[in-house]
């Protein structure tokens, strides 16, 4: 009677361990999925950060080379001012007035998008980004400056060299084509100002959740890119 309580006893302890142990390997999985999950999270909202970067960056150079498109109409009223009245002092000036102007309300758009504050939710994790975001960004905005105004002198020689006898349709080419010159030689220099900023941005987000949750040195790695 007694070994068979005894043994009753030892299955019921078995049972119990078991029990237990099943228990805290089940807490520990799921522990460890919770930590899992709150890493996840914790890297997506760095790449978010880094994404939100990269799109405001790239909204900049757009809305900056848009600038190409929204002056042709600008060549085809000057070529019609030469046309009604023969003047291409005055015609040189209408023309800086009307690019002076569609470069402004560019600005204003660009100021509105708030580029600056680009890399705000990035830098709340990598606080060495805030130096490589102004740096590149500054260098970008004197890059835009200098074209604009190599724009305004090219410009200028292609109406002042404009005679009242000639045929008025080179006047439109050829400031069609300093624009489309003009364009290249700028985004080239903006692309190239921006390569290496973008592609630590781009290499940032698809890294894996550790690489990312390590915080690697953005300086360090936009200098490798």
């Amino acid at each position: 009677m007694a070994h068979h309580i005894e043994k009753n006893i030892s299955i019921g302890n078995i049972l119990t361990i078991l029990t237990i142990i099943v228990s805290v390997i089940s807490f520990l999985v799921t522990w460890n999925k919770e930590i899992d999950t709150g890493r996840s999270a914790q890297a997506n909202k760095i790449r978010v950060a880094a994404a939100t970067t990269l799109v405001k960056l790239d909204r900049w150079k757009s809305v900056s080379f848009s600038l190409f498109e929204l002056i042709r109409p600008d060549f085809f009223d000057t070529k019609q001012m030469l046309i009604e009245n023969f003047n291409v002092t005055a015609a040189r000036d209408h023309l800086w007035k009307a690019l002076e102007v569609t470069r402004a309300a560019l600005l204003r758009r660009a100021n509105e998008d708030q580029v600056e504050m680009a890399y705000l939710e990035l830098y709340a994790y990598h606080p060495e980004v805030r130096n490589l975001f102004i740096e590149n960004l500054a260098t970008a905005k004197d890059t835009e400056a200098q074209m604009f105004r190599e724009l305004l002198i090219e410009t200028q020689e292609v109406v002042l060299s404009q005679r009242k006898a000639d045929d008025y349709t080179p006047l439109w080419t050829n400031l069609t084509k300093v624009s489309h010159e003009k364009r290249s030689e700028y985004q080239a220099r903006i692309d190239s100002t921006f390569t290496r900023l973008f592609k630590m941005l781009d290499e940032l987000i698809t890294l894996n959740d550790e690489m990312i949750l390590r915080r690697p040195n953005l300086v360090e790695m936009a200098k490798q890119s």
